[in-house]
């Protein structure tokens, strides 16, 4: 090193090659013959993310979206103004299927799992452009069951396709000034019915204020408004919940009865245009029956929520991926960080965290395929009932957590703005919030066990399956030890929560201990998985070197027993 030696700065490579964990998945999943097409199509893929869609990527990144409300004239346009680099993620998700894999279903039920690798190699280059591909995903989900055979035929057709210029992409407004997750009660929006063939498409208009609407440049949503009365029994649908769906704009360009109040100036995810709408008499049309919006809402979160767990594991995949290249690079202390055994044990410490993750997602993205090809076993629904809320609190969780020691592992260079790894930080903040905040999966999740009781009885039957039959012989008899300890955590902590159930308050008290529960569980699920899918000695190793710090044994306040105790179970 001399006076004029620089830094030479990390690169990623072929985001399908260098990661042989992904490959491994896939195989364990996927027979043969569409396995070796999948990975034609993924090796491609991979080569595009770390090439031209990072180009792409950063173009979008650095130019962020604008808002023209008025023209030089003075007229109100409500133009949001993006960048080349968006634009042109809008059309490599249209070439490369990024929505359009899943409903294709060339592989049938492995189609889903093609497309959540896609997802998940572009979830790193996506300049977030995976928030609209989410909210189009889930709009797909409905409409493909609707009875609805105009919205099939419009709508669907162009959300799944892989025609560029026919490719639309869907927003999801549902949150409005009341804010929160709790649409139900804070949608104040409503609907009046227009008289039957009065418009080519639409059966009501909107009005109201949609408070937070991200992907605002979308070519159509779906959206929550309350019904008014369908003219014909007002007096039972006045108040109810309805879902509508709504084209942005008219055919002559112009927006359809929507004002775009302001964007939205928010902490990260500054690349996706976000804003506040106000709708004055929007034309809509009525997806489903009156009143059944919040049962609807709930198949599209769970696409969303999906997306939200592959958009962490992607993050942590690419800050990961450039940590470990720099360390490759970075001579410190008499050689280089990759050889320093304190490092090493970091960088492989966010490696187990990104494979217990990956593991956990890629199963619901199995699980969802079969569901989706009608092929899934009663089982098969009650583990993705529960392993949804369960991936998407622990995996928000952790992308951050992993991130951070990220910049930290890189270093001063990885605080610098433009090294890319700062947006990464800041787009990861809202992960935990997207789709549900940690307290709400929690929440789901204590309500699928309560309401489905033996759903938690197979997913353990199901985990200790795995974990103890995949290679038994090798278990060592430390890791056999630990297992059956958190085996009876997790029975112990679901006993205390059914029992408090019956018990005076017994709802507060329960709920009050769901996000531990939910933590614990999670944890123990990662395990189990990693477990059934490790062969080498040395990741079996590492993993029991890890075991206890891999979950708290027993969380700080969360002794199951004494919580037995206090609240008078016997």
């Amino acid at each position: 090193w001399g006076p004029d030696m620089l830094q030479e700065p990390p690169r990623i490579g072929n985001q399908w090659t260098d990661d042989p964990y992904l490959q491994s998945i896939l195989r364990r999943h996927i027979p043969k013959s569409p396995a070796t097409e999948i990975a034609r199509d993924l090796d491609h893929f991979g080569q595009r993310v770390a090439t031209d869609v990072l180009e792409m990527c950063d173009d979008a990144c650095m130019n962020e979206p604008q808002l023209q409300a008025y023209d030089a004239w003075g007229k109100r346009v409500d133009k949001i103004i993006t960048s080349k680099g968006w634009r042109a993620l809008h059309d490599v998700s249209a070439q490369e299927g990024l929505v359009a894999t899943a409903y294709e279903r060339t592989h049938k039920e492995f189609s889903r799992l093609h497309w959540a690798a896609k997802a998940y190699l572009f979830a790193g280059s996506s300049a977030l452009y995976n928030c609209p591909l989410a909210m189009t995903d889930g709009a797909a989900q409905v409409l493909e069951q609707s009875n609805d055979q105009w919205l099939k035929e419009t709508a669907f057709r162009n959300l799944t396709t892989r025609d560029v210029q026919k490719f639309w992409t869907s927003g999801q407004w549902m949150t409005e000034r009341a804010g929160g997750s709790d649409v139900s009660a804070g949608t104040e929006t409503y609907s009046e019915p227009i008289p039957e063939g009065s418009h080519p498409w639409a059966t009501h208009r909107l009005y109201g204020v949609k408070w937070f609407s991200s992907a605002t440049e979308c070519d159509m949503t779906l959206t929550l408004a309350r019904d008014s009365g369908d003219g014909t029994d007002s007096s039972q649908s006045k108040g109810k919940l309805s879902m509508f769906f709504v084209q942005m704009r008219s055919p002559d360009g112009s927006l359809n009865g929507i004002e775009i109040l302001r964007m939205k100036n928010k902490l990260g995810t500054r690349q996706l245009p976000t804003a506040e709408l106000k709708l004055n008499g929007a034309y809509a049309r009525k997806v489903g029956a009156t009143g059944t919006g919040i049962k609807q809402i709930t198949t599209m979160v769970n696409v969303t929520r999906l997306w939200n767990s592959i958009a962490a594991i992607g993050s942590m995949r690419r800050v990961l991926a450039i940590a470990r290249d720099f360390a490759a690079k970075r001579y410190a202390f008499g050689q280089m960080i990759a050889q320093q055994p304190l490092h090493v044990e970091v960088l492989a410490s966010m490696e187990t965290e990104l494979k217990a993750c990956s593991q956990l997602v890629f199963e619901v993205a199995r699980l969802m395929g079969r569901v989706e090809c009608k092929v899934a076993t009663d089982v098969d629904r009650a583990l993705l009932r529960i392993l949804t809320p369960i991936t998407k609190l622990y995996t928000a969780k952790q992308g951050l957590a992993v991130v951070i020691e990220g910049m930290e592992a890189i270093g001063g260079q990885a605080y610098i703005e433009d090294s890319g790894i700062p947006s990464i930080i800041r787009d990861s903040h809202v992960l935990p919030i997207w789709e549900g905040t940690t307290n709400v999966q929690s929440l789901d999740l204590l309500r699928s066990i309560t309401t489905q009781p033996s759903s938690l009885s197979l997913l353990l039957s199901n985990l200790l399956l795995r974990a103890q039959t995949s290679s038994s012989a090798n278990l060592s008899n430390s890791f056999k030890q630990t297992l059956n300890e958190v085996v009876g955590e997790v029975i112990e902590a679901s006993r205390v929560i059914e029992a408090l159930r019956t018990v005076n308050k017994s709802r507060q008290w329960s709920e009050a201990t769901a996000r531990m529960f939910a933590f614990l569980l999670a944890r123990f699920v990662c395990v189990c998985y990693v477990r059934s899918i490790s062969k080498k000695q040395l990741f079996q190793n590492f993993l029991e070197l890890r075991a206890r710090h891999f979950w708290p044994n027993t969380p700080p306040g969360a002794d199951w027993k004494v919580i037995w105790r206090l609240f008078g179970v016997d």
